[in-house]
């Protein structure tokens, strides 16, 4: 395929607004070709949409602007890292200011690290998984910002985060998401908080939650909801951890490393993530589920493409079973 020639010349205005940004500390020049390289292909991808030309263009010159600026690096090497990005989807972008905004392209930064206070967004068509170095795992839905205050707290200022801190959260990984109605805190477990102009909801998939408002604190538990609106009014609800309300964050979960571990690591993996109870059809099958071992990767699959993709390739099948159970038992 032909380079096309305006991306040549864009790429020279560029160069020339690097040489007139004055001398900066330089980034390494791979992550530089990197950057250059994940651009052009989002660029391509666009282009074949009908996205304006000049639209992905500020972009590239935004990307370059500040990985030669030392952004890529403000606080990476000199503060503490309390994130890594594992997964996203669509455009996500980063600031030091809730102002200035700057796209993220996984692609060119293969281990995406956040430090105190910075701000993350997800667009209309995007979504974010990071996890803090807690080991708490933190993902954004779409049209969703947040602040990244410390390890134990994360302020959502729009949209909606979804919280698993592990089936047995410990002290080191609890983490309290604040909103400008109340705060959720967590006992350790998967929970989401959506916060939009009229309420903050805090929905409960396993463990327990305490929404600390101005004048009462809600204990919530598994399976259910508390919605808070401006004016103060509570009201209760309830989600089955395996409703289909909760798909979303499936499609960033974080992929789950296959290789040399065993089946049952992997169907108990896949039961938490869809909210199911993992359920064998007899002994043999169960035994034959902890002595199968896996190797390879997986990518780019969301849960139950992966549960299908993985069975296939061993001595055992799921059966549609009644909602909420995930039911394992050897091929005929």
């Amino acid at each position: 395929m032909t380079r096309d020639t305006r991306l040549d010349s864009e790429e020279a205005r560029i160069e020339q607004l690097l040489k007139e940004a004055g001398p900066r500390l330089e980034p390494p020049l791979d992550l530089m070709n990197e950057v250059r390289g994940a651009v052009y292909k989002e660029w391509q991808a666009e282009t074949r949409h009908h996205t304006s030309i000049k639209s992905w263009l500020a972009i590239a010159a935004t990307l370059l602007l500040a990985v030669a600026a030392g952004l890529w690096q403000f606080g990476l090497q000199e503060e503490t890292v309390l994130a890594r990005m594992d997964r996203s989807t669509g455009v996500v972008e980063l600031s030091l200011d809730n102002q200035a905004w700057v796209p993220v392209v996984l692609q060119a930064v293969k281990e995406t690290e956040f430090t105190q206070n910075m701000y993350l967004r997800t667009r209309q068509l995007s979504r974010l998984s990071i996890t803090l170095v807690s080991g708490v795992n933190i993902r954004l839905d779409i049209d969703t910002t947040i602040q990244i205050q410390s390890l134990q707290a994360i302020v959502l200022l729009d949209g909606a985060i979804y919280v698993d801190s592990g089936r047995h959260g410990s002290a080191d990984s609890r983490i309290q998401i604040i909103t400008r109605l109340g705060n959720a805190t967590d006992l350790g477990t998967q929970f989401e908080v959506r916060l939009d102009q009229d309420a903050v909801q805090v929905r409960v998939r396993e463990g327990i939650v305490n929404f600390s408002a101005p004048d009462t604190v809600y204990r919530t538990e598994s399976g259910t909801s508390v919605e808070l609106d401006n004016a103060g009014v509570a009201t209760r609800g309830g989600t089955p951890a395996y409703d289909r309300s909760w798909a979303w964050v499936q499609s960033v979960a974080p992929q789950f490393t296959i290789d040399n571990h065993s089946l049952m690591d992997f169907l108990k993996w896949a039961a938490r993530e869809t909210g199911a109870e993992l359920e064998f059809e007899n002994a043999f099958a169960e035994a034959t589920a902890r002595r199968t071992i896996l190797h390879g990767e997986m990518s780019g699959f969301t849960v139950e493409e992966s549960l299908l993709a993985i069975l296939a390739t061993t001595d055992l099948e799921q059966v549609s079973a009644q909602p909420g159970v995930l039911l394992v038992r050897l091929k005929h």
